[in-house]
This record gives structure tokens, sequence and C-alpha cells, in this order.
């Protein structure tokens, strides 16, 4: 083949490649600034609290805390001064407004994964992974022990 040709052919597969790369975003091009802020974490059932948690990033690692817990009923048993009685170790007593309930989070390849999620309703600790919807309104967050599959999905959204 002539060497014009595969000049021709190189170039042709660059220019494509490079209208790829900026015609599809990938999902690990996320803006982290979407992922920052106030999120609602809704009750998910009568013993669960619709909770106001906010994330945000500190070298490189991300963590949420309790903002407010929302009073959505009367005969509601956690509100914001609430003390995380079954929780171990530093958190042990704790308010639950303005408790970490998500530490260690790391951002890969789109995911926010590799960090810690409390209940504070019964101290347990789970694994956690997040990911962030296309349209950045809602946030899949999963609690697992073990097997992500078989972990806990809750949805998150903007307040």
């Amino acid at each position: 083949m002539p060497d014009g040709w595969r000049f021709d052919w190189r170039r042709r597969l660059s220019v494509g490649l490079a209208f790829l790369m900026v015609g599809v975003s990938p999902a690990w091009a996320w803006d982290a600034a979407k992922l920052e802020g106030d999120w609602l974490a809704p009750a998910e059932d009568a013993d669960d609290v619709d909770a106001i948690i906010t994330l945000t990033r500190q070298a490189g690692q991300w963590s949420g805390h309790i903002k407010t817990i929302l009073v959505t009923r009367a005969d509601q048993k956690w509100r914001d001064g609430s003390l995380c009685v079954n929780c171990a170790g530093p958190k042990q007593g704790q308010a639950w407004k303005g408790l970490e309930v998500i530490w260690g989070l790391r951002e890969v390849e789109g995911v926010l994964a590799s960090g810690s999620i409390l209940d504070p309703s019964d101290g347990r600790v789970y694994d956690c992974e997040i990911r962030l919807s296309a349209d950045a309104k809602t946030l899949r967050v999963v609690a697992y022990q073990g097997l992500k599959l078989l972990g806990h999905e809750m949805s998150w959204r903007r307040p």
C-alpha cells in the first residue's frame, strides 16, 4: 500500500477518536461539584426517618453528615437531638444532627467507592458505593457487606 494511504488512515482514525471522546462523555468524566451539597435520604419504612445529608469532599475523600432530621410524624422516634446510642466507638452518644454517617469514599471511575456508611438507628456500619444519575438529580447509594449485589440500594434526591 502507498505510504500516503497509511498516513491518511492514521489521521482519520485519530480525528475519529477525538470526535468520539468529545461527543460521548464517559461515566468517569463527571463533575464532582454536582455531588457536593444537600441530599434527601427518604424514609424507607415506618421505623425510618427522612434526613438531609450533606456530602462534602476534603483531601480527595468524601464524607456525609446529617444536616437535619425531618419531622414527618408526631410519633417519630428519632429527631435532631436524638443520640446515637447504638453506635460504637467515638460516634456513640453523639447527636444525630451533625453526625458523620458516610466517610472514606474515593472517586473511582465515576463512582464514589471504598467507603463506609453508618445506619444510626442500629449502629451498623456497611461498605458503601454512590453513583450520580445522568441528570445529576439522584444518587444511587448502595450499602452492603460482602457482595454488592446483595446490598441495600437507596435513591437520594436533592431536597
